[in-house]
């Protein structure tokens, strides 16, 4: 399973804009312990954790090794840094990220498979 996916920048846009819905819900998941929470879930349910473009290497590849034990998706979205992102949602700075609104989820697979 090929874990790490990058996405380009103007699909990372309108993944954000989506993303953007579920700081607004309460539905983000950020900071390690909620992530790893988030993982472990063992709901059925497709996973992504989300990465900025600029995050250290070291922690891109321990995300992306925990989330494939865990049979999930890594999405790098280029154009994106952790203060971009981090501005966009809300948030000081996301450098990884999730969401728990499995509609939006939904909605980012089916944006990505255009």
């Amino acid at each position: 399973m090929h874990t790490l996916i990058e996405i380009e920048d103007l699909k990372a846009a309108e993944l954000m804009k989506l993303l953007g819905f579920s700081a607004k819900n309460g539905t983000l998941i950020y900071g390690s312990e909620k992530l790893l929470g988030y993982l472990k879930k063992g709901d059925g349910e497709d996973k992504i954790i989300f990465l900025s473009e600029d995050i250290q290497l070291k922690h891109q590849e321990m995300w992306r090794k925990k989330a494939e034990s865990h049979q999930a998706k890594v999405y790098k979205l280029r154009g994106h840094s952790m203060d971009i992102i981090g501005r966009r949602l809300g948030k000081r700075k996301l450098s990884v990220f999730a969401t728990g609104d499995q509609n939006i989820l939904n909605g980012i697979i089916d944006k990505v498979k255009d």
